[in-house]
């Protein structure tokens, strides 16, 4: 039944609450789509999963509270599990996306934004030029929304950016910026 789930949720998109864009996070439900005692178990299953080390159940359970309407102690849970697996860009989008919610909760809204002051000390920044804003944006592989969306930030070291359809590698220093320029589109030749 999980697999079915999942299979069906890869058709959400998480909508970032204040800049108006959307933050791919593959099969994320929409939020308040279930009742909130469904919410809160899925929060407990969360934390005991993290706790374990279970990262895979823990990102099913806090997926299963941010469809429930957990809002963002869903979103943090899944954003600590992000970083646990390596997985710095799409951390800092959940965080950020936490800081920018008006709804969330003043401890969790602290916790994030030490998060994002930290990713943006100890990471690099990219910086696009060239990108259509609706352009996907990938880091790794992992799809982190359109081009014209948050800030992405990356571990230093050498990652595979994407955008659209163009990937390059590129190296990644903590506080500094790394600019990508993405070449135009080749255009059809016009029909007689």
């Amino acid at each position: 039944m999980r697999a079915l789930v999942s299979t069906l949720l890869l058709l959400f998109a998480l909508p970032l609450p204040a800049a108006g864009v959307e933050l791919i996070v593959p099969d994320l439900p929409q939020p308040g789509t279930v009742a909130a005692d469904v919410a809160e178990a899925a929060l407990s299953e969360f934390k005991a999963a993290f706790s374990g080390g279970r990262w895979a159940e823990a990102e099913a359970a806090a997926r299963e509270a941010y469809g429930a309407g957990a809002g963002a102690a869903a979103l943090e849970g899944l954003a600590a599990v992000s970083l646990r697996q390596g997985r710095v860009p799409r951390a800092h989008r959940l965080y950020a996306a936490i800081v920018a919610d008006p709804k969330a909760p003043e401890d969790v809204a602290r916790r994030a934004r030490t998060q994002v002051e930290a990713f943006e000390r100890q990471t690099g920044r990219l910086v696009l030029r060239g990108a259509a804003p609706d352009a996907v944006v990938s880091v790794d592989g992992d799809a982190l929304g359109a081009a014209n969306g948050p800030v992405v930030h990356a571990w230093p070291g050498r990652h595979r950016v994407g955008v659209g359809d163009f990937t390059v590698s590129v190296q990644f220093s903590a506080g500094k910026d790394t600019q990508v320029v993405v070449p135009e589109a080749p255009k059809s030749p016009a029909a007689p």
